[in-house]
């Protein structure tokens, strides 16, 4: 008898990529939650939305690779993928956005209060 050892390694990476999707689902409804500026009402709306979707990709993400055989070093890709999402990729891409952000104002900025104030100007 072999030991189940063959597809832990596809396992635990599609696991990884799993639990850095779900942190990146969970960055997206931050951002969503920051730009709305949500009471408690959107908040809690916003809380059951990650669940139900976190919840999804991962017994779609458990089913496509284990066929819902569910081990603990499964388990501990999906963790160590949201932590590699929220300690590597989410900076990285909070910098990217805030500069985007401050370019975009500056734009918005220069150019619609031009054209706004050349037309009144007219």
């Amino acid at each position: 008898m072999l030991f189940y050892t063959d597809g832990q390694a596809y396992v635990f990476l599609a696991m990884l990529v799993c639990g850095a999707l779900v942190g990146a689902w969970y960055d997206v409804l931050r951002r969503v939650r920051r730009l709305t500026m949500a009471g408690g009402v959107l908040t809690a709306l916003l809380d059951v939305l990650f669940a139900v979707g976190a919840l999804l990709e991962t017994c779609g993400f458990l089913f496509l690779a284990t066929r819902l055989d569910v081990r603990l070093y499964a388990l501990l890709g999906a963790a160590c993928g949201v932590t590699l999402y929220r300690f590597g990729l989410q900076p990285a891409l909070d910098a990217v956005v805030g500069f985007l952000q401050k370019q975009l104002s500056k734009f918005v900025q220069k150019h619609v209060f031009k054209e706004i104030f050349h037309f009144f100007c007219k």
